[in-house]
Formats: structure tokens, C-alpha cells, sequence
């Protein structure tokens, strides 16, 4: 389990006020068609094979208890993480990603349940392995369905990762324009593997990544940005990721299209830095050692404010985020 490298916490602090503001919502996605890639057989992986049918994801619940990682006794602490992915994309290009379109969204409801997150880039950016692995696919999914539907990712290619726990995942990479590795063969982390396009379904050009424990089964995805390296700031500091549930008396997920995260004790002459997020939808998988159903990440280190409008009140919480590392906030709320 994670290591526990620091603890704070603070009341929980609820005020009678309702709030709203505009969230930027996007068009549902339009169907494009694939690119010239060679349709392919996934390969036999190290887990148990399955038919290649997507099998509807259950319902999040949770057991009454608040969960904290291990020796996270309080709401709040900071945890080492477990970053051991690289990012896909090179820093000489978009390494961010897009905060529009987060794991577990649908921009209020505007567009499908995302199963993963997006780096925008022009078209023909290399895209890169996130770690040693084996290709378990690479080819198109014109017969093989990965997700809902075919003709959804384009071009993809899938790796099969070893975890640092003992474990395996798998990365996946869609809606590629060119694919650079052979079915079979090994790659290392940062070995171009492909390049940006905007095959299958695709909105512009960008890649679409994901991070699942079954490459066929669609609804056994996880968060990447559990997984991704948090980029480093201007100043060469590692920025921070805050994760966390919000919780009901009864310990189901509590799901609020707007969860707001300001950063505090800015400098008067430095503009306001807010982030409006959307917990997870009821159908989309958390990692069973997080039990999350949010998660931001390349948050500058600092104090911050997370609050959301629950039942007509304004319920808010005070954080600290460390370079480098996981601040988990868990809050079960009364009804």
C-alpha cells in the first residue's frame, strides 16, 4: 500500500447558501471514419481471456465507513502516490490534459461517460509508450469492439504493463493517425508507438488514453491520472494531485456536476486560480485501493479550498497540496 508521508486536517464547515456557475460544455461526439490501419487479433495476455464483448459497468456504491488509505486515520492527509507512468506526450509538445473532458465526466451530460483522458496535440505529434510493456494490440477496431461500439477508438494500440505492485495493466491509445509497433513486440517507456490523429470517433485532433485491468472489457478502466507523473511548474517543482470521494450518510458516491478547487493565499496581483471539475458518473469504475470519484491533477503545491452545493448548502473544506504528491480528501456528508 502507499506509504503515508504526511497528515493535517480541518472541520468540515457547512453554510446555508447555494451557489451555480457556468460550466463550458462541448457538442456530442461525431462519428468519423477509421484510418488505414490493417484490422488486427489481440494477442493473449496474462490475464484470463474473455469474449470481446463490452459488459455494462455496475453502479458505484461504497460501505457506510469513509475510506482513507493506510494510515490516512483522518478526511484529509498527503500520500506518497503511485505515479509510475510517463506521460504519452513528449514535452516538446501539449503534456496536459484537457480539463474539459476529465475520467468519469460527461460535461454535464452533454457527451458519453469519458473512460479516459485527452492530450490535445496537432496532428502527427508522436505519441509515446507511458511504460515498458508488451503489444498486446495494435490495429483498428472496424470488427473488434473496444468500446461500446466499433469504429469508436480509430486506430489504437494497447500495452500490457507489470505494475510495480506485482500486477497488470494495461494502457491503451486511440484514435491514432499511424501506428508505429508491431503486435507482439516490446516497447520501452518513451519509445514512440504511434502518432496523434483523429480516427474513429474523434473530436480534432488529439490522443485519447486510458488505463484499464482487462484490454477488451471497456467498463474495467481507471483513472490515468492515479497512474500519470504530475508535470513539474515553471520553476522545475513537481506539481501536486488531489484525489478523493464525497460521500453520502448512507456511503454512496455523492455526484455534483460542479465540485469547485480554488487556490488560496495567491498573491493579491495574481488572478484567481479555480478549477470546476465533475465527480464521477454512477457508471464508471474507481480504482478498488482509492475507492475515488474525483481526482485533478498538475495543481500547483499550495492551501486550497474544495467545495460543492449539496442538498441546497454550501459544504467546503480546507486542504494542503504537496509537490510531488497525492492529498486524498475523503467527506461523508449528512443528508
Amino acid at each position: 500500500m502507499r506509504r503515508l508521508t504526511g497528515l493535517a486536517m480541518l472541520g468540515l464547515l457547512l453554510f446555508t447558501t447555494a451557489c451555480s456557475a457556468a460550466v463550458v460544455t462541448s457538442p456530442p461526439p461525431a462519428m468519423s471514419p477509421p484510418g488505414p490501419t490493417s484490422t488486427s487479433t489481440l494477442l493473449p495476455t496474462t490475464a484470463a481471456t474473455q469474449t470481446p464483448t463490452v459488459e455494462p459497468s455496475p453502479t458505484a456504491t461504497l460501505t457506510p465507513t469513509p475510506f482513507s488509505p493506510e494510515g490516512c486515520s483522518r478526511d484529509f492527509c498527503v500520500v506518497a502516490g503511485d505515479f509510475w507512468l510517463q506521460r504519452p506526450i513528449s514535452a516538446s509538445a501539449q503534456q496536459t490534459v484537457d480539463g474539459s473532458y476529465l475520467y468519469g465526466s460527461s460535461q454535464n451530460g452533454q457527451r458519453i461517460v469519458h473512460s479516459g483522458v485527452e492530450f490535445y496535440n496537432a496532428f502527427g505529434t508522436p505519441v509515446l509508450a507511458a511504460a515498458d510493456g508488451r503489444v498486446v494490440y495494435a490495429g483498428n477496431d472496424e470488427d473488434t469492439a473496444f468500446a461500446p461500439w466499433t469504429h469508436f477508438y480509430g486506430n489504437l494500440v494497447i500495452l500490457e504493463h507489470a505494475t510495480p505492485h506485482n500486477g497488470t495493466l494495461y494502457s491503451l491509445y486511440a484514435h491514432l493517425s499511424e501506428i508505429d509497433v508491431v503486435q507482439g513486440g516490446t516497447v520501452q517507456a518513451g519509445q514512440v508507438i504511434g502518432k496523434v490523429g483523429m480516427s474513429g470517433s474523434a473530436i480534432g485532433s488529439h490522443l485519447h488514453f486510458e488505463v484499464r485491468t482487462d484490454p477488451l472489457n471497456y467498463s474495467t478502466t481507471r483513472n490515468p491520472l492515479l497512474y500519470l507523473a504530475p508535470l513539474n511548474n515553471a520553476n522545475g517543482t513537481a506539481l501536486a494531485v488531489l484525489a478523493g470521494q464525497l460521500i453520502d450518510a448512507t456511503g454512496q458516491f455523492i455526484s455534483t456536476p460542479q465540485l469547485v478547487i480554488e487556490q488560496l493565499d495567491l498573491p493579491e496581483s495574481t488572478a484567481p486560480q479555480r478549477f470546476y471539475i465533475e465527480t464521477y458518473a454512477a457508471k464508471i469504475a474507481s480504482d478498488p485501493d482509492w475507492q475515488e470519484n474525483f481526482v485533478l491533477s498538475d495543481l500547483q503545491p499550495g492551501r486550497y479550498r474544495v467545495s460543492f452545493v449539496y442538498h441546497g448548502r454550501l459544504l467546503e473544506h480546507f486542504i494542503t497540496l504537496t509537490a510531488g504528491q497525492l492529498t486524498y480528501l475523503s467527506l461523508q456528508v449528512e443528508n
